[in-house]
């Protein structure tokens, strides 16, 4: 039987497609294999927005197939996955320059969970035409035997004509005690 040492991709709560890199401790030597993890969701939802607050809650199937080369057959997350996952979004701006943001993420598929906690606060708006948020967040990721969690610097709400970019850096650390640098980032398109 494999012990996965460290996990380097988590599947975001939103989904879609990510690759992934696993070491894996053997009981006489070290390997690398890599992973592939294709996910499929299909979410309904509801949308509330009341002056400065605007909350997102989405639920629907959660599909997922992990692939890993070269393969392991004592490893649980291999071929297809059928789940149900909840999500939901939380953007407050309690005054016109400071924001907060949460969301969380739950899955039926290995008890996967995420959330994630962000503040911030409005700058550079002479330079850009509505400014963007800098500030703090944390991220938590997990699922049956396994923990990551991230702390870093988030810049959000940086608009170039109909897109929204974000991206936030910092330090990560799991369960197994592996602690590494990581890179988010974002792109969304505004209607």
């Amino acid at each position: 039987m494999h012990k996965v040492v460290s996990k380097r991709a988590i599947q975001r709560a939103s989904g879609g497609n990510s690759d992934a890199m696993a070491r894996l401790e053997k009981p006489d030597w070290h390997a690398t294999k890599a992973r592939l993890v294709l996910a499929a969701l299909a979410r309904i939802g509801w949308r509330i927005k009341r002056h400065y607050v605007d909350i997102k809650v989405f639920f629907g199937p959660d599909i997922e197939r992990h692939k890993l080369w070269p393969g392991d057959p004592g490893n649980r997350l291999q071929g297809s996955d059928f789940g149900v996952r909840f999500a939901t979004e939380l953007w407050y701006e309690p005054t016109p320059d400071t924001m907060v943001a949460s969301e969380l993420s739950l899955s039926t598929i290995a008890t996967n969970m995420s959330a994630r906690f962000a503040v911030g606060w409005r700058v550079c708006e002479d330079i850009f035409e509505d400014g963007f948020y800098i500030g703090p967040e944390t991220q938590y990721f997990g699922s049956d035997g396994y923990r990551h969690v991230r702390f870093g610097l988030h810049i959000t709400d940086l608009r170039a004509e109909n897109y929204e970019w974000s991206w936030a850096v910092g330090v990560a650390r799991d369960s197994d005690g592996m602690v590494s640098p990581y890179l988010r980032l974002g792109l969304s398109m505004r209607q």
